[in-house]
């Protein structure tokens, strides 16, 4: 998941975007050659930071200041001289609070976990090595960050026992305000998926991953620097994308796709697991959101939660077996959502919904796993659709149970030999309610048959 990762909201460039307002036209932060990634994240004021891959012959790093009118110059990412940048994520909260960490494949792949942080107004302290010497690999890095500063990494460890590196331990790691992450604990020592982390406005986090037909989960307490015992929260199964959130005094979302059998017939579905605030997982019981029909295929999840805990499930089931003629070679699918408010332990995700993708319906684009972001008791969802001619980039912003019209941010055609580059998109919202939609797209304008130079284009679309 490298093209485009992770999520960025920014204010309008130049003066907030008016209530109703189109979105800007867009902002280049950024191109290469194909192959080019983005991470980034935002805080609530706007503040944003993001890690771009294979951007003038490397990794960069490009920010905008908490209440800033533009993003500044990207500058070279410090700390590439410990090694080859791979896997970066980017996390960032409150008034200027951000991380980033990364893997270093250099000089052998899996080498090692580098992660650097700031807190509110500070600057970025020097990059430092957080895995172990004698890790044995390491890949999958996890990260998040509370508006004071307390940051939690997780990732997998000792990854060269399982094939490909695919998966490993899992070791967390914490940051005080004003330090640095801090030594690993391992959480985890038997082979497991790829952790994901999240922390809420408290510095109460989260880690969940799958391991045995499990989805597993520890509570890490930042402020006080404690790593609880790891627990089982759902019965053996299958499962898979797993994905966390966080709310305020420990309550915690854990999304998924799941079988309820291993017919390979049975039909995948999405489903959570909540935990109110103050609370645990014992007894809660496993959420079906959203069944999938046979002839579909569900890749992935996307989840996001405000500080209330307001929190906004997403996804897109891709049908199959059409006419070649619909979607992209007969591969067509829609984006829907779900919202659990926050509170108390009786809350579970609504009734999910459809964004119009398509317009009147009809279902003919096949679009990718939406993004989604939420903030202050809004959400927004951003997407990409195509079929074989054409793409689109859209956002919808989710204020209650029905999405607004989807806005198209930006469109192109897709040359014929467009295959694998279909542009990626990422979106974000900041606490007013200005989302902004990061893109990549390849550039129209180049020559893109083979072996003529692809080039690829970082941009920034903000509006509501």
């Amino acid at each position: 998941m490298l093209l485009v990762a992770g999520i960025v909201s920014v204010c309008s460039v130049g003066a907030p975007a008016a209530a109703d307002a189109a979105f800007s036209a867009p902002v280049e932060l950024g191109h290469g050659p194909f192959g080019v990634g983005v991470v980034s994240a935002t805080d609530a004021g706007g503040g944003a930071t993001a890690v771009m891959l294979r951007v003038d012959g490397g990794a960069r790093l490009v920010q905008r200041a908490s209440g800033a009118a533009a993003w500044g110059a990207s500058e070279r990412l410090p700390g590439r001289k410990l090694g080859k940048v791979a896997g970066p994520v980017v996390a960032a909260a409150g008034l200027g609070a951000a991380a980033v960490a990364w893997r270093i494949d250099t000089p052998k792949r899996y080498g090692a976990i580098v992660a650097f942080a700031r807190d509110p107004g500070g600057a970025f302290g020097a990059p430092v090595q957080v895995s172990d010497e004698q890790a044995n690999g390491v890949r999958h890095p996890a990260l998040a960050i509370d508006p004071s500063g307390h940051g939690l990494l997780a990732y997998n460890t000792d990854t060269r026992k399982a094939h490909l590196s695919l998966k490993g331990a899992v070791a967390v790691s914490t940051r005080a305000v004003g330090g640095a992450f801090g030594a690993p604990v391992v959480v985890d020592a038997q082979l497991s998926g790829p952790p994901a982390a999240a922390i809420g406005v408290d510095g109460k986090g989260i880690v969940a991953w799958l391991r045995d037909r499990r989805v597993w989960a520890v509570t890490v307490d930042t402020v006080a620097g404690r790593v609880g015992r790891p627990t089982a929260v759902t019965p053996i199964g299958r499962y898979g994308a797993v994905h966390v959130a966080a709310g305020p005094d420990g309550a915690a979302t854990i999304a998924f796709k799941a079988r309820k059998a291993d017919h390979p017939a049975a039909r995948w579905g999405v489903a959570a697991v909540r935990r109110p605030p103050g609370g645990s997982f014992a007894g809660r019981r496993l959420q079906v959101v959203d069944r999938i029909d046979a002839g579909y295929y569900l890749d992935d999840v996307a989840l996001a939660a405000d500080d209330e805990g307001r929190t906004t499930l997403a996804w897109s089931p891709e049908r199959y077996g059409q006419d070649r003629s619909v979607g992209f070679n007969g591969v067509s699918s829609t984006v829907r959502f779900a919202i659990a408010q926050g509170g108390g332990a009786s809350t579970t995700f609504g009734k999910p919904r459809d964004v119009d993708v398509d317009g009147a319906g009809r279902r003919k684009l096949l679009c990718s796993t939406p993004s989604v972001a939420a903030a202050h008791g809004r959400s927004v969802v951003g997407y990409t659709c195509s079929d074989r001619k054409s793409y689109t980039i859209s956002a919808a912003t989710l204020r209650g149970a029905r999405p607004t019209v989807p806005q198209i941010v930006l469109s192109g055609p897709l040359q014929p030999t467009s295959y694998g580059q279909t542009p990626s998109a990422s979106a974000g919202l900041d606490r007013t309610g200005t989302a902004t939609i990061i893109a990549t797209r390849p550039d129209p304008t180049t020559p893109s048959t083979p072996p003529g130079p692809t080039t690829e284009r970082i941009l920034a679309v903000t509006g509501r």
